[in-house]
């Protein structure tokens, strides 16, 4: 009953209200003068409209029982009241046209600054940018966790009190043992040997380059500068990008022709700086071959990773590459003359920080962040590493790489970041 005899006469105000307005006749009869008029009423009962909204939006966030569940007959009758001010205020229209432009702004001025806008607005703005943040933050503790891998390995190889290729593969042997073995219940839940044998022989040799991959890159830090090292081994972007070109036939862009020629020239003034003997490695040449071989391997895994994690999703196949790549470096040590066993203690818990900061909060935190950024961001992103393993070794060893080095590393760096980016576009 209520709900028919309010909408009953407030049909009928309207109904009258609109007959005594002559916009509402056809236009074509009417002057230029006449539908001038009619347009300005039109504006006016839009901005009328828009000023009801904001009044009753702010009646309903300052009522005290806002919190409360509200009933479907409560909300009936706020429907009502909402319609008859707007049928008020459209009575009144032709009255507040002198005035309605300055009413207007006022009304907005004031509802824009009023403290529960505000706090909402605040409110929704912060919720809106803060999975984004958090994403931020995570790649950053990821790349700054990835970025003291080489020192923390320098520092095992300090405790081991040897630094050479049977000392690298002990290393990389151990960091993915252990690294396996602290993922293995949650890995387990992945279920991947359920999975076609294709995909599952894929993340098996994935395994195999990512082992060869850390065999060789741990070793060339026994050798050369963490500066060299660091940057040779992230041109992984350059030489997927002429694999593409070379076995694939796609031809990369003018800019991503710019990069990987920046890029090859910076390691090449890497090797001619490392060549004049002013590096702190005691085999600098050496030590850049292993890392670049390391960014080939690299390469590899990526590719067949690719591949791979189409059928069996991330965890499915880290859950078989990981171990996988534990499997082939395992007897390796003792190949070397090397056991795993007898070493001094510092030792293992280098060795435990290098597979659970690096391994699992670096790479972990990156495949997080990929969700948020997308591959290009975070493959560019992931150039700050150079950085900051140069900058813990400078602080903790005092080394301090040649000029040469450093120039050659930055244009290194720029050329990958220029092939990222030119194979996204």
């Amino acid at each position: 009953m209520l709900n028919s005899g309010v909408d009953t006469s407030a049909a009928g105000h309207g109904k009258a209200q609109d007959q005594a307005v002559p916009g509402d006749a056809p236009l074509a009869s009417f002057s230029h003068a006449e539908k001038e008029a009619v347009l300005k009423t039109q504006v006016a009962n839009r901005v009328l409209v828009e000023l009801t909204a904001v009044a009753v939006g702010l009646e309903l966030l300052n009522r005290p029982r806002l919190h409360e569940p509200l009933g479907r007959e409560n909300l009936q009758v706020l429907e009502l009241e909402r319609r008859g001010k707007v049928q008020k205020l459209c009575a009144a229209r032709w009255r507040a046209m002198a005035r309605l432009i300055p009413l207007r702004a006022a009304v907005m001025h004031a509802t824009s600054q009023s403290p529960i806008t505000l706090r909402l607005t605040r409110r929704s703005e912060s919720n809106e940018h803060d999975p984004m943040r958090r994403a931020f933050y995570v790649l950053a503790l990821g790349v700054v966790a990835v970025g003291l891998a080489a020192p923390l390995i320098r520092l095992a190889y300090a405790a081991l009190g040897r630094a050479d290729l049977a000392a690298g593969v002990l290393i990389a042997a151990g960091r993915l043992l252990l690294a396996s073995m602290l993922l293995g219940p949650w890995l387990a839940k992945a279920r991947p040997w359920t999975a076609s044998p294709r995909p599952r022989a894929q993340a098996a040799l994935a395994g195999a380059f990512l082992a060869l991959h850390f065999a060789l890159w741990i070793a060339s830090l026994a050798f050369t500068s963490v500066a060299a090292s660091v940057a040779l081994v992230t041109t992984n972007p350059i030489w997927l990008a002429l694999f593409e070109a070379l076995f694939l036939k796609r031809r990369p862009s003018p800019q991503g022709a710019l990069g990987i020629a920046l890029a090859v020239l910076g390691a090449g003034l890497i090797g001619l700086a490392d060549a004049g003997g002013e590096s702190p490695g005691k085999a600098p040449l050496l030590g850049d071959l292993l890392a670049l071989l390391g960014a080939w391997a690299v390469s590899g895994y990526l590719l067949l990773g690719q591949a791979a994690q189409r059928q069996l999703g991330t965890a499915g196949y880290v859950a078989i590459a990981y171990p996988a790549a534990a499997l082939v470096l395992l007897p390796l040590p003792w190949a070397l003359g090397l056991g795993y066993l007898g070493h001094p203690p510092p030792f293992y818990l280098w060795l435990l920080l290098i597979a659970a900061l690096p391994q699992l909060i670096g790479h972990t935190s990156i495949n997080y962040a990929v969700r948020a950024f997308g591959p290009t961001r975070v493959a560019l992103f992931i150039l700050f590493e150079p950085l900051v393993a140069a900058l813990a070794a400078l602080v903790l060893f005092g080394e301090v790489p040649p000029a040469g080095v450093l120039w050659g590393a930055g244009l290194l760096l720029l050329g990958v970041g220029i092939a990222v980016r030119a194979k996204t576009e």
